[in-house]
């Protein structure tokens, strides 16, 4: 979703996953996943673009999937579908000249 007034852009994005079963014939399921990221942009000062965001909003970790307990890193989530770095926030700045 998408929100612009005058020089100011605000995005929020939503990833969601939904539930899924496991394909080795194990007898388990893994939760659907979302996880919701927010930008916001300024353009009103001549030839800069300020901008700042957070993603992961609600700091939500990816579902446990025990299949991935025993991977060489012991994450205890599906690492193909997930990159878990937790919430955080971005901040920065371009000038055009």
């Amino acid at each position: 979703m998408s929100w612009t007034y005058h020089q100011w852009v605000a995005d929020l994005s939503w990833e969601y996953t939904a539930p899924y079963s496991d394909a080795l014939g194990l007898d388990y399921s893994t939760a659907s996943y979302s996880q919701f990221n927010l930008n916001v942009t300024y353009t009103g000062i001549k030839h800069w673009t300020i901008y700042g965001g957070v993603n992961n909003i609600f700091n939500k970790a990816p579902p446990y999937d025990p299949l991935w307990v025993n991977q060489t890193y012991l994450t205890g989530y599906d690492q193909s579908l997930y990159t878990y770095t937790g919430r955080y926030l971005q901040i920065g700045a371009k000038y055009k000249f």
